[in-house]
C-alpha cells in the first residue's frame, strides 16, 4: 500500500492519517511479537470494545467487555444480518478511518457489501512461501480468474506480467476466464517456457493444466518448489494428480473476501494452521457451543482490524474439524468445505459433499472427468453436468450412479455437456444447490 503526496494531504485533511500510521506501526508489531496469543487476546478486546462504542449495532447489545472472554456475549453475526444492518455495523468514525467497499463473489447467488481496511495479507502469504522454502528470484505464478488487458489476449498469448506489489500473489498470471480446449495448449506452453517455482492457484483450474499435461504425456523439465491451492474447496483426487504432474509438494491456503481468516496446511497430514494474528477464529457446533478435537462445525471469525465495519463472530458459511490450539495458534485437521456444498438425500438429510466424495478412496470416474458440476432441484435427485474427458466411458457413469446411491441415498441424472460456466471471478463452482433450507 503505497501514498503519493497528494493522497497523504488529503488523509491529513480529513483525519486519516492517523490511522494510516497506526496501520503502518500495526504491520511491523505483526512482524515482530513473539507471543502471538498473548497480542492476539489484546486485539481482541480492542475491536470488541470499540464495536460497542462505536457501531449502533453493537451498542445496542449492551455488552460489557473486560478480556478476551467476553467474547462469547455476543449473538452470531450472520450474512443476512450484515445485509439488514449494513448502516448500524458501520463505525460513527468512519470518515477518519482508512476503508473501502468490498463485496464477497455471492457463491450463495446474493454477493455481500461490506466495508474493508488495508489489509495484511501479503505479510502471511510471505510467511507461506518462506515456510516452503521461497528465495529471491524464485518466480510464482498465478493461476486464478483475473481479467486480463485485451491486447494480450489479441496477440495471442496469455501469460502477462503482474506489478511488483502482487508478487506474494504471483509475480506473472494466467486467468481461467480465458481458457478453452483450442488454446489449453498455449496455456502450457507459457507455464513450462516461464519455468516458476511456485505455482498459486484456484484447484479446479490447476488440475485442468494437469489433466491436459498427463493426457498428453507432457512433462516438466524443471524443478517447482510447491504449488499453493486456494479460494475453491479441493478434492483429494484433484490434488494427487496435480502432485503426480508437477513434481512437487501440494497445499492448501485458507481465507475469504471479508479478511478475517489466514490460514495454510503445513505438512502431509494437511492440517491448517490458523495465523493468530490475522483474525480471531472458532469453530461452533450446530448446538452452538464450541467444537471440541475431532468434531465438526462452522468457522466463525473476528476480526482483529476492521474498525470500520468490525465482523464479530461472524458466520462464514465453512464447516472444518477442530485440531487443537497450542501458543501458536488453532489447528484444524480439515476444512470440509461450505455449508452449502450438501446434496439433500431422499430422505430429506444433508450430505456434505466433500465427505460424499472423499469417502472413495479410489473413485476412478473422477479422473476420467474433464469438469463436473451438480445441481440439485429436488431431494433425492441430482443433475450431474459432465464435460467428459478422453477416457469417459460407461463403466464410469455407473460407478457415480453407485456412489451417489450408496453413499447419499440420491439418484442421478447426467448431462453431458461441453461447457459448465464459470463465477464472475473464474472459480469453478462444484454445486448448483436450489433447494431452500
Amino acid at each position: 500500500m503505497s501514498y503519493n503526496f497528494t493522497k497523504l494531504f488529503g488523509m491529513i485533511k480529513n483525519g486519516s492519517i492517523i490511522d494510516y500510521l497506526q496501520y503502518k506501526i500495526r504491520r511491523q508489531r505483526i512482524l515482530s511479537f513473539e507471543n502471538p496469543i498473548e497480542y492476539q487476546e489484546k486485539l481482541l478486546v480492542q475491536i470488541l470494545q470499540y464495536a460497542c462504542q462505536h457501531c449502533d449495532y453493537y451498542k445496542r447489545l449492551d455488552i460489557s467487555i473486560f478480556s478476551a472472554e467476553d467474547i462469547v456475549k455476543f449473538p452470531f453475526l450472520t450474512k443476512q444480518i450484515v445485509r439488514n444492518e449494513f448502516d448500524n455495523l458501520i463505525s460513527d468514525e468512519k470518515n477518519r478511518l482508512l476503508y473501502f467497499e468490498a463485496r464477497t463473489g455471492g457463491s450463495t447467488g446474493e454477493p455481500l457489501k461490506f466495508l474493508n481496511v488495508p489489509g495484511v495479507d501479503d505479510i502471511f502469504q510471505k510467511k507461506v512461501w518462506e515456510y516452503y522454502k521461497y528465495e529471491d528470484g524464485d518466480i510464482i505464478l498465478a493461476l486464478d480468474g483475473a481479467t486480463i488487458d485485451e491486447s494480450i489476449i489479441n496477440s495471442g498469448k496469455y501469460l502477462y506480467k503482474k506489478s511488483e506489489s502482487q508478487i506474494p500473489y504471483g509475480g506473472y498470471g494466467l486467468s481461467s476466464m480465458y481458457l478453452t480446449d483450442e488454446n489449453i495448449h498455449i496455456y502450457v506452453r507459457e507455464l513450462l517456457n516461464l519455468q516458476p517455482s511456485f505455482i498459486r492457484g484456484y484447484p479446479s483450474f490447476v488440475y485442468r493444466i494437469a489433466q491436459y499435461m498427463k493426457e498428453n504425456d507432457i512433462q516438466i523439465s524443471f524443478s517447482m518448489k510447491g504449488i499453493e491451492l486456494t479460494s475453491e474447496t479441493c478434492m483429494d483426487y484433484q490434488r494427487d494428480l496435480i502432485s503426480s504432474v508437477f513434481k512437487c509438494q501440494v497445499f492448501m491456503q485458507y481465507g475469504h473476501t471479508e479478511c478475517c481468516a489466514f490460514g495454510f496446511t503445513f505438512d502431509d497430514s494437511m492440517r491448517y494452521r490458523i495465523e493468530p494474528l490475522y483474525g480471531f477464529l472458532e469453530v461452533i457446533k450446530e448446538n452452538g457451543e464450541p467444537a471440541e478435537k475431532g468434531e465438526v462445525g462452522e468457522i466463525v471469525v473476528t476480526s482483529l482490524f476492521n474498525k470500520a465495519f468490525p465482523l464479530i463472530r461472524y458466520k462464514t458459511g465453512d464447516y472444518a474439524e477442530f485440531g487443537s490450539k497450542d501458543e501458536k495458534g488453532i489447528i484444524l485437521n480439515k476444512i470440509l468445505g461450505r455449508t452449502q456444498d450438501f446434496i439433500v438425500d431422499s430422505n430429506g438429510e444433508k450430505v456434505l459433499l466433500t465427505a460424499l466424495i472423499h469417502a472413495q478412496h479410489n473413485f476412478r470416474a473422477l479422473g476420467h472427468i474433464e469438469r463436473w458440476q451438480i445441481e440439485q432441484n429436488t431431494p433425492g435427485k441430482v443433475i450431474i453436468h459432465i464435460i467428459k474427458g478422453r477416457d469417459y466411458n460407461d463403466s464410469d457413469s455407473a460407478e457415480i450412479i453407485d456412489v451417489f446411491w450408496h453413499y447419499g441415498r440420491t439418484k442421478v441424472v447426467f448431462d453431458f455437456c461441453e461447457i459448465i460456466p464459470l463465477t464472475l471471478r473464474g472459480k469453478s463452482k462444484l454445486i448448483i444447490q436450489n433447494i431452500i433450507e
